[in-house]
Parts: structure tokens; sequence; C-alpha cells
């Protein structure tokens, strides 16, 4: 049973990162012995490796790694390594984290030991496996932190009993140590959450037929897509229908009065069978139609007019304002000059200027916090970037959940403003301003964005853009960014 504390000197300034290349324990005293003049020392064969503590504005991340490798426990013992920050009297406790054997780890599940406190982290060790605690926390900054130390305390204890053991301090390579800017996220409005889902549908009518008929040529298909489709919006339990609007078109191969007879009937026609087998109100129901698709037709010319030999002279008979009036004429004058470019595009084009549109207009209840991080993994696209951002304030900024959701949240919403800076900030956050750039240049121009754009200018060391960034951030009122100017001032006076 032993007790060791390893310390760690840490000056932090303003804000900063700092990394120890790691050290090791082991119970060996000749060991212990031989580390004392560098960075290892062995007690337990448990081995902690890449310790960072960073302080942005008010808070302080501190993150390790906690190696077991070569960590051999008996089934009943249980080893606790207590983190601590002190200086000058004051301290601070970080959560512990607890390494049991097997019947140890039995004797946790069923609660026989006493509980870990809130925040304690609990591991089975797995004796001859590879195994790494990854130890993140976020304390408080305080200001007699700017000259702190690292304690680790290891106790090590079996059935309940612990005794403390030698103190063994370390000598550490000099930290390697960088200022690290404030950053700020937005949180976005709280707002409606309409949505639309716009499809379209190629129903088939015999020649000069409004009447439908579900199982002729291709409408099976077809029709079933359209009242599926309503089927999985109507029943979501969180999600109210608003409306269903459908507008048919008519290729523009006939009279045009014989057009609009079809293109309004075959329109309705369809919204009478899409009602019937949703079963929903007649209400929510809207039906418009366009007589002749001549948009259509320009869309096929203009990406498909290297099929035809004159898609150009067409296409500028099909703008030509004089036939607007007359589009009987128009389709007259494509026919009876260029025949076989027509006998073409109505073979091949004008099937698809036979369609019906449709709209399906709902709206998403609100959710709360501890709902939206279930929806969260089933259906994200349903929740708001408010409801978003609500949902990664309940994790650690820079934690794995925290950075799913803003990577989420930007995934659905890229061109979002504010998902675009709250992701780019996450990934300032992790040093990768490369990814960042991208996110920030479409997160607009407020004074948080400005913020931001003046943190990647830093870390790429243009120290007079950082500067331009942050003054006219700290003029727009962002205090993030009047005491990022402040420290670069600070520090540019020192140097």
């Amino acid at each position: 049973m032993t007790f060791v504390t390893f310390m760690v000197k840490i000056l932090l300034i303003m804000s900063l990162r700092l990394h120890i290349v790691g050290f090791a324990v082991c119970a060996a005293a000749t060991a212990m012995a031989a580390s004392r003049g560098g960075c290892d020392a062995k007690i337990s064969g448990a081995e902690v490796r890449d310790f960072y503590a960073n302080r942005a504005g008010d808070r302080l991340a501190v993150s390790m790694q906690i190696v077991l490798d070569s960590l051999e426990l008996k089934s009943e013992q249980q080893l606790i390594l207590s983190p601590r920050l002190s200086a000058d009297g004051d301290t601070m406790a970080l959560p512990r984290i607890f390494i049991n054997g097997r019947k140890q780890q039995l004797r946790y599940e069923r609660g026989a030991d006493k509980a870990p406190e809130r925040g304690d982290i609990v591991e089975r060790r797995r004796n001859g496996k590879q195994q790494t605690i990854d130890y993140s926390v976020l304390v408080p900054y305080q200001s007699w932190m700017d000259h702190m130390t690292a304690e680790i305390s290891e106790t090590d204890c079996g059935c309940g009993r612990q005794t403390p053991g030698p103190v063994v301090a370390l000598q550490l390579p000099t930290a390697e140590v960088s200022y690290f800017p404030e950053l700020a996220y937005i949180q976005p409005p709280a707002e409606p959450k309409e949505y639309n889902i716009h499809k379209t549908s190629y129903v088939t009518f015999p020649v000069d037929k409004i009447e439908l008929y579900p199982t002729y040529m291709n409408n099976p298909a077809e029709l079933d897509t359209i009242i599926s489709t309503i089927r999985v919006v109507r029943d979501d339990p969180n999600v109210s229908i608003t409306s269903i609007s459908l507008h048919g078109y008519a290729s523009p191969e006939s009279p045009y009065d014989h057009n609009e007879y079809l293109a309004s009937n075959r329109s309705q026609t369809i919204k009478d069978y899409v009602q019937r087998m949703s079963n929903l109100a007649d209400g929510l129901f809207h039906v418009t139609y366009t007589v002749e698709d001549w948009d259509g037709l320009k869309r096929f010319l203009n990406e498909r007019g290297s099929e035809i030999v004159h898609a150009d002279e067409i296409l500028a008979i099909c703008d030509d304002p004089k036939w607007a009036d007359n589009p009987d004429a128009r389709e007259w004058r494509i026919k009876s000059q260029y025949r076989a470019e027509y006998d073409y595009m109505l073979k091949n084009w004008y099937p698809y200027l036979r369609h019906t549109d449709y709209d399906i207009s709902y709206t998403v209840r609100s959710f709360s916090i501890e709902e939206a991080k279930q929806i969260l993994q089933t259906k994200p696209q349903q929740l708001s970037l408010n409801e978003m951002y609500l949902v990664a304030q309940t994790y650690a900024p820079g934690s794995d959940p925290f950075n799913e959701v803003m990577e989420i949240a930007v995934r659905l919403h890229p061109t979002d403003t504010s998902a675009n800076l709250n992701a780019g900030c996450m990934r300032l956050e992790h040093d990768d301003y490369q990814r960042a750039k991208p996110y920030l240049d479409r997160a607009g121009t407020t004074a948080e964005a400005v913020n931001a754009r003046g943190v990647v200018a830093y870390l790429e060391g243009d120290l007079t853009e950082a500067r331009a960034c942050w003054e006219l951030a700290s003029r727009m009122g962002l205090p993030e960014a009047t005491r990022n100017l402040a420290e670069l001032e600070r520090r540019m006076k020192n140097e």
C-alpha cells in the first residue's frame, strides 16, 4: 500500500496551454530512486502522459492520459489517483480516478463500497491488456492558479484499507507554454420549427384522360411514394402537418385550352386519391396547376440541348416575347420549322413535362433538453439550432459530446452563420485552425466571428491582423476580444 505524490510546477499567464511529456509510476523502490533526477518514476505500473492545463477566460481545463498497460492489480485491489491543484495555501481537489480489480469492481457495482463522488471516474483494470484512461475536467479559474502546483496522489488499497506511503517529487523537464486567446460562441435564437418536403411525381394518365388508374404503368410506385411520404410525417408524434400542396403540369403539345382542362382535372384527381389514402382533412390540401410546362422544356434545351441539332433556335422561339400570349402558335412554329427535333422532344422529353409537384409543410414541437439529447441520436433534423446549442451546454467544451453536437448542427445547417461560428470555435479549441477557417468564412460579421478570425490570425503569426480583428470586435462590445487585445498588448510590451 503506497501513497506517492507527483508535483508539476505550472506557470499560467492569462491563457496558456501546457504540455508535459509523460511520467510513469511503479512499486519498486530502486526504480523510484532512479527516477528522481528525470521525468519518469515507477509506482504500481500506472503511467501518466500528456498532462495539459489550459486556461481560456474564466475556465481552466486539465487533461491527461493514464496508461494502465503495465499495471497489475489483484482481484480485490483498488488503486485511487487523486489529482489536485495548489499554490500558497490554496488548493482545489479534482475528480479522482478509481481503478478496480475484478472483485473490487463487482463490489462497486453492487453498492457494497462507498460510491465515488460525482465526477469521479471508475475503471475496471483488465490485467495484461492495453488500457488508457482519458482524463479531462473543466474547473473555474482562480487567480492563485497563475503559479500553481499540480499533484497526483496515488493510494493503493484492498478491502477498504488505505495506508499512505513515501512521497516522490519528480524533476520534470521545462514545460512548453503558449498563449491561447479567448473565443466566444453564439446561442442561436429560438425560432419556430417549420419545415417543408418538396418532391416531384410522374403519375401517368392515358392520353386525353383525367381518370386515375392506380395500377397503370408506373403509377403503383409513384403513388406509393406520395402516400408513404405523407404517412411518415403524419405518424410522427412530434410533428403536425400544416398543409399539403399539389401543383400539376401538362406538356405543350396540344391546344392550350385542352391542356388547361387536363392539368386542372388531373391535379384534382390525384389530390382526391391522396387524401382518401392518407385519411387527412380536406382543408389541409391545396391544388394548383400550370397549363403548359414551357419552363421545363427550356431546362431540357439548356441541359440536354446537345441531343438535338437546333436547340439554340428552339430555345430562342421559347424566349421570344411575341409568342407569350399565343402558346399554340409558339408550339406550331417549333413543330413546323424543326419537325425532327420536335418529334424527338415529344418522345423523350415531354413525358417528364407531365408531372405533379407536391409540398408537405409541417411543424415540429419544442423539446426539453433531455428529450433533445434523445432526438439528437435519432432524428437530429427535428431539433432547432437553439435546442442543439442548449444540449451542447450540458457538456464540457472540447469534450467529445460537445464537439459532436456542434458538428451535427453545422452539417444540418451548412449556411447558418451561428452554426458555422460555433463549429469554427470548436475546431480552434482543438488547435485545428486550418479546418476552422472554412467555417469562419461562413460565420458572418458578428463580433464573435470577427474575434474568432483574430484568433486564427494570431495562431498563424499575423499579429497585425489579430490586433485589427480584436480592436473591431472590442468596439462592437465583445469582452472576450477586449481581454484578448489587452493580453496581446501586454505580451508584445514584455518582449
